[in-house]
């Protein structure tokens, strides 16, 4: 299985300061992959990205971790 890669990396700091983050879900290739669930570890907030591979998460206080998981990948946190 191939290692999912997300190609925005948010600072802690602006995890915190916004109400929501935004990002794109790509494979080494750079390709987007669309139907990607992305979610708060350890919660039931998340999303599923789109048919660019975007996605829009709000933010979870509980949680600083998000898990990004598509059947045909490895998930990764």
């Amino acid at each position: 299985m191939r290692k999912i890669y997300l190609l925005s990396i948010f600072l802690l700091f602006n995890i915190l300061c916004f109400s929501s983050i935004r990002g794109k879900v790509v494979d080494k290739k750079g390709e987007s992959i669309p139907g990607t669930n992305v979610y708060w570890l350890h919660s039931t907030v998340g999303a599923v990205t789109d048919l660019n591979g975007e996605f829009e998460l709000a933010h979870h206080a509980q949680s600083n971790r998000i898990v990004v998981s598509n059947i045909a990948y490895m998930s990764d946190t």
